[in-house]
Order: C-alpha cells, then sequence, then structure tokens
C-alpha cells in the first residue's frame, strides 16, 4: 500500500479529529512549501504538531511496552496535549516510510527539516538510522527483522535519544548473537539477530539495570531453574529457563535509600514498590546448548528478559514430589503468562516481561545464540573502530562475564540440569544433540532457589522491608 492510500485511510479515522479546533494563532509560522503530493503535505502537518508537544499518553505506553528499553524518557515532565490521534495518523506514515526500500527523498527532507527546527536536532535518529534499525545491515532480502511500525513509535516517543538508542540496537545484534558452524567458535562468525518488539519507555533502562547489578546497587538474591514445557505439545520441552532474582538496594531484604529505589523501579508501581528485578536466561535444548569446541561448559542463551517484581509467590505444586517448595518473587502479573489468567486488578501488568534482546531469528532460522561466558570484546572493538555505538553491548557483555565469574555455569550447577555433565567432556561437534539428549533434571530442581557459591539460597518466606 502506498502513501496516498494509507492516508487516505487514516484521514477517515484520524486525521479530522486531530486537526479539529486548530485555532488561526496554532498554525506554523513558516514558509510556504511546495509538496510533491498529498502523503508529504500531511506528514510535515503531523510531525510539526506532534513536536510541539512529543509526549507519548499512557495508553500507548501501556499499549506497546513489553520490554526493557535502550532508551529513556523523563516520566516527571508534565504532560500537555493528548497526543492519541496525531500518533494514530503520523505512525503510519513514519513506518512506511523507514520500511520502505528506498526512502522517499523529499519525505526524508521534511523529517530532517522538523527535526532540525526542534529541540532535537542533536538527539533524534535520522531516517537511515531508523532504515538500519528495521533492515540491520541494509539488508532487505529478507524482509525487516523489526517491526517499522514499533521502530517508529520508539523513535516519536524517545526523541530525545533515539538517535543513540537505535544505534546502540544495531551495534548489539552484531556483536552479541553468532551462529554456531561446524568451523567452531574460533571462526568468531558473528550474525545479526532479529529482535521484533522493542519498547516505548523504560524505567529503568536495560543499561541502567546492569550498571546497578556490576556497582551493587542490585544484589543477587537467588538463581532458580524453571520448567519450560508448551502445554499443547506432549513432546520433549525445547528450552529450559534460569531465573535471577536481583533485591533491588546493597542489603538483601532492606528498603534502600530513596535514590536507589528511585533509580531501579517503575514509577508507575503505586500499588506496590519494586523490590526484585528480575532475569529470565532462555537456553534452547539442542545440539547448540553449550558452545562446540570451548574448553569450558559455555552455555547458549537464545534470549533474555527483565521484569519488575514487588512480592514473592508459592508455586501451585512442586515439580517433583517430596521435595520443599521454595516461593519466587511474583511473575503473574502479565498477560505473557497464563494467557493473563492472573494479570488483573490494581497489579495488572506489574510484572510485564522486557526483552533487551532475541538471538531466536537469524537470517530467518532458529540459530543465534549468546554465550554469556564468552568474551565478546573482540567484535566491539571492531564496532568501535568502525565508530558504532556499543554501550549497551558493552553493558550485556559485562553482564555475562559477571554471571561467569559468580559461578553460575560452573558444573556443579549446570549438573542440577544435566548430570552427566560430572562424568563428560565438552561437545566437540552438532552431532550429538547433547543438551536435549542428556537433560536429566535433578529431584528439586525446579522446586528450589540456589546461589552460584553453593551457599544456602533463601526460600523468599521473608520478612522484606
Amino acid at each position: 500500500m502506498g502513501l496516498l492510500e494509507l492516508l487516505r485511510r487514516t484521514s477517515a479515522r484520524h486525521l479530522g479529529y486531530c486537526c479539529a479546533g486548530d485555532n488561526e494563532s496554532d498554525k506554523d509560522e513558516k514558509p510556504i512549501i511546495q509538496y510533491r503530493d498529498y502523503a508529504a503535505e500531511q506528514f510535515d502537518h503531523l510531525l510539526s504538531r506532534f513536536l510541539r508537544d512529543p509526549e507519548c499518553p499512557e495508553e500507548w505506553r501501556s499499549q506497546y511496552t513489553s520490554d526493557f528499553g535502550v532508551m529513556r524518557r523523563d516520566l516527571s515532565q508534565p504532560r500537555g496535549l493528548d497526543q492519541s490521534a496525531v500518533l494514530s495518523a503520523l505512525v503510519p506514515i513514519t513506518a512506511t516510510l523507514i520500511g520502505a526500500e528506498i526512502a522517499r527523498r523529499d519525505m526524508v527532507d521534511i523529517w530532517r527539516r522538523n527535526m532540525r527546527q526542534s529541540r532535537f536536532r542533536d538527539t533524534a535518529a535520522n531516517i537511515s538510522t531508523l532504515h538500519n534499525a528495521v533492515f540491520p545491515g541494509g539488508n532487505i532480502s529478507g524482509g525487516p527483522a523489526r517491526s517499522p511500525t514499533l521502530v517508529a513509535i520508539e523513535s516519536l516517543c524517545n526523541l530525545g535519544e533515539s538517535s543513540e538508542g537505535m544505534e546502540d540496537v544495531g551495534s548489539l545484534e552484531e556483536a552479541l548473537c553468532e551462529i554456531p558452524s561446524p568451523a567452531g567458535p574460533g571462526s568468531d562468525k558473528r550474525h545479526l539477530l532479529e529482535a521484533r518488539r522493542l519498547n516505548l519507555v523504560g524505567a529503568p533502562t536495560i543499561a541502567t539495570a546492569l550498571d546497578g547489578i556490576n556497582n551493587g546497587q542490585l544484589s543477587l538474591h537467588y538463581m532458580r531453574w524453571l520448567e519450560s514445557r508448551d502445554p499443547n505439545d506432549p513432546g520433549p520441552p525445547t528450552q529450559v529457563i534460569l531465573e535471577i532474582g536481583f533485591w533491588i538496594g546493597p542489603d538483601l531484604g532492606r528498603r534502600p535509600i530513596t535514590a536507589i529505589q528511585d533509580r531501579f523501579s517503575d514509577p508507575n508501581h503505586s500499588q506496590d514498590r519494586d523490590r526484585w528485578i528480575v532475569v529470565h536466561l532462555h537456553i534452547p535444548l539442542s545440539e547448540m546448548t553449550f558452545r562446540i569446541g570451548s574448553f569450558d561448559w559455555e552455555i547458549g542463551v537464545s534470549s533474555f528478559g527483565m521484569y519488575h517484581s514487588q512480592g514473592t509467590q508459592l508455586p501451585e505444586r512442586p515439580v517433583h514430589t517430596g521435595v520443599t517448595l521454595h516461593r519466587r518473587a511474583q511473575w503473574r502479573f502479565t498477560d505473557s503468562y497464563a494467557n493473563g489468567r492472573y494479570n488483573r486488578g490494581a497489579m495488572r501488568n506489574y510484572n510485564i516481561r522486557m526483552e533487551p534482546f532475541n538471538c531466536n531469528y537469524v537470517n530467518q532460522r532458529n540459530r543465534g545464540l549468546w554465550y554469556p561466558s564468552h568474551d565478546y570484546s573482540r567484535s566491539l572493538e571492531t564496532l568501535r573502530e568502525e565508530h558504532r555505538s556499543t554501550s549497551m553491548a558493552r553493558s550485556i557483555n559485562r553482564f555475562g562475564l559477571w554471571l561467569r565469574d559468580q559461578g553460575t555455569f560452573s558444573p556443579q550447577n549446570l549438573a542440577r540440569i544435566w548430570p552427566d555433565i560430572l562424568i563428560q567432556q565438552v561437545p566437540n561437534d552438532h552431532q550429538s544433540n547433547w543438551g536435549q539428549l542428556y537433560y536429566r533434571p535433578a529431584p528439586g530442581a525446579f522446586d528450589q532457589n540456589w546461589l552460584p557459591s553453593g551457599n544456602g539460597a533463601d526460600d523468599l518466606s521473608g520478612p522484606f522491608q
């Protein structure tokens, strides 16, 4: 569908409403411009109108936010106009522009001129950067790696940091996701991941959370293996999840000072305060579960997510009978768990999942993995030499190495899921399907919390301040 047809369809639904009530004083004071067509004229009008008060209304945030972001907006700023109708018309046009194989030059100029005349001239992403976020590396043959609509939304709602944020996304992908090949890890071949979900805002951003882990403002509270089965598939599981709970603050169980609490909390959570930031590492059970040819058991992660948690919850029943069941940080207030069965009431969406990146789809194949025990500094250095932004990728690389240094992936801890690790050698080929073949969780593996050091972990019975 072309831009003119798109404008005809959106006009009836949104343009009349969004532009109704304009007084003469509202009109832009600018020279008369000769537009190529109606689409260009409306794009210019909508964009300039949005830039007068570039705040995304709450319903846009709640509708589209599902991940921790690479960008952050100041949610404490007062809100002015309700821009819902403007965004409803502006976003499809912007998405069509950045998702096109060749962007219209006149529309690119309209974007550039409006940003240059706004307070975001030095921070807003240009159309080329947004196009590269949709088609990483300029490769359009396999279709978009991300939804142009979500890229448009994230950029418009984060104009203060969209340039750096979108560049970070591209560098993150190139640095951390790889396809294991018969040549083994020595080939150091990097491929682009496909992250189809972006978020509008982050409170905090993923970088803030990872920095908190590194500087001790977030404290490791517990780890726990989670069974992951498709209820509609009677076959063997295809992944296992490692849950990692971080207490907000340097002292476990104690409320931190206000500055730390505010730094790592979602300001929209008024019913109960955020006490934990929880990380989920999704680990495929396949021939690629462990890095081929490595000297150590380097585990592969297809994606990882984060969410805030406010209280604790005891699972309905133990996976293994006869085992003392430990509580977990609350996880049920989200539509992504149990089809949203528990996601209601005042705590709705308080545990909404946030996905920094996802290596699941690389070149349309379910092959991409990130190995958190592996140091990707060489890849990052290559990108820096190309003057690419790598701050997000560096944060995630440090997080992976931190997990390794804590002993998270020691043979003893991995043996909770793969007991034969204690008597087997690291696989050196892709034929063994090692991750699934030797998947034999020990009793209690999914029912109890643990710590990498081997010390007893908190059963989360509380009380917590």
